[in-house]
């Protein structure tokens, strides 16, 4: 399988070009999508995956895609002709031109993220009071609730085995460099759900606090992190999702979560040290206590 793509300005993501080793080439001019088989071959406007940028699909969610499907034998050698005299045309791709484009893609994201992070969204309180539990039927959106912190020692151990097994991490959970600087971790917790937006809660000193907003991985998968004593953590991975979540959480929203947030706990599935609701189970509880408050 060859491949071309454009990795100026991180317009392709270099962690999956990088897979393809010699047999992907570049070219800075490069705007056309085709995929091109034996069978059969795919002219459109979209890109294999958002612009390229598997974290920019909250943004191009909207986009209006076109294209067709060619399977004219002498279409298809046309096609083959074509991009066999591109590809010998193209560049090799080396180990600083990856670099430049991780770079450059990096920055590019950053943008991104805070273009959608000024962009008006309705708060969480305000959906709940608008659709109620409706509002979450589909959604994967979990509070999780906990009052034990991990010792220093299990964080510096944890922390030192990420550092240690980044590569692995990396390829199991499908990470870009992006997304592991960015890594967090729930120590043994292997209920949390996956591919959900957790609301991240924890009592402590007596109250409540809201921390923000994490989304785990696809996998169920959890890491391990052993001491020398023999035993045992297991680490949940998730990362910040407060730019891709659909609602935004205010002082507002937050002074209605902390004091939910015993309620929510007696109702939450889990041990003493930690448990998760569904922001759709804990809707009517939330409501209650923003009407008891005159809706403010």
């Amino acid at each position: 399988m060859a491949l071309i793509c454009c990795l100026k300005g991180g317009k392709s993501d270099p962690d999956l070009i990088e897979q393809f080793g010699r047999r992907a080439k570049q070219n800075d001019r490069l705007h056309a999508k085709v995929i091109w088989t034996n069978a059969a071959a795919i002219v459109s406007s979209a890109n294999a995956s958002s612009n390229g940028l598997p974290e920019e699909e909250a943004a191009s969610a909207g986009l209006i895609e076109a294209g067709t499907l060619i399977s004219d034998d002498k279409e298809l050698l046309a096609i083959k002709e074509w991009f066999d005299e591109l590809y010998r045309k193209s560049r090799v791709i080396k180990k600083q031109d990856l670099e430049a484009a991780r770079a450059a893609r990096n920055k590019r994201i950053w943008k991104q993220n805070s273009k959608l992070s000024s962009d008006k969204k309705q708060s969480l309180i305000e959906a709940m009071q608008d659709g109620g539990s409706l509002e979450f039927d589909k959604q994967r959106i979990f509070f999780v609730l906990y009052r034990e912190r991990p010792t220093s020692t299990q964080l510096a151990k944890a922390r030192a085995t990420v550092k240690k097994d980044k590569e692995a991490i990396a390829n199991t959970y499908k990470m870009s460099d992006l997304q592991f600087r960015g890594l967090d971790f729930y120590f043994n917790w292997p209920t949390l759900p996956s591919s959900a937006y957790l609301i991240d809660l924890e009592s402590y000193r007596r109250a409540w606090h809201v921390h923000g907003i994490l989304k785990t991985f696809d996998t169920k998968r959890t890491w391990p992190v052993r001491f020398a004593n023999g035993e045992t953590d297991r680490l949940t991975f998730a990362q910040p999702a407060r730019h891709a979540f659909p609602y935004s959480i205010g002082l507002k929203d937050r002074a209605v979560l902390r004091a939910a947030a015993n309620k929510l706990w007696k109702r939450a599935s889990g041990d003493s040290s930690g448990r998760i609701i569904s922001l759709k189970d804990a809707a009517a509880t939330i409501l209650s206590l923003t009407e008891a408050q005159g809706g403010k």
